[in-house]
C-alpha cells in the first residue's frame, strides 16, 4: 500500500513533527510512504491515483482559491479508491 503524507503551516504545531509520526507507524504497517512539505503534491491527479492513503497535516496556512480548486478537482480523480485520513488536537 502507498500512503502521501503532507505538511505544513504553522511552526508552533510542529506539523513536520506529526507527519514524521504519522509516516513512521504507516511504514512500520507496511505502507510506502511519500511525505511532502507543500500542498503542489495535489496538483497531478495521474500522480495521485497511486496512493492508497492521504494524510494532510496543515494547520494555520493559507489555502489559495486556485489551490484549492486543485485539491477539488484532483480528488475527484481519486476519491472512489482512497482514503482520506484525518486528525485533531
Amino acid at each position: 500500500m502507498k500512503a502521501l503524507v503532507t505538511w505544513g503551516g504553522w511552526d508552533g504545531h510542529e506539523p513536520d513533527l506529526v507527519a514524521k509520526q504519522f509516516s513512521e507507524m504507516l511504514i512500520s504497517n507496511g505502507f510506502d510512504v511519500d511525505i511532502f512539505d507543500t500542498l503542489d503534491c495535489f496538483d497531478d491527479p495521474d500522480e495521485l491515483d497511486k496512493y492508497d492513503l492521504i494524510v494532510p497535516v496543515w494547520t494555520m496556512s493559507e489555502l489559495t482559491k486556485e489551490k484549492s480548486q486543485e485539491c477539488v478537482l484532483c480528488g475527484i480523480s481519486w476519491y472512489r479508491s482512497c482514503r482520506l485520513s484525518r486528525w485533531y488536537v
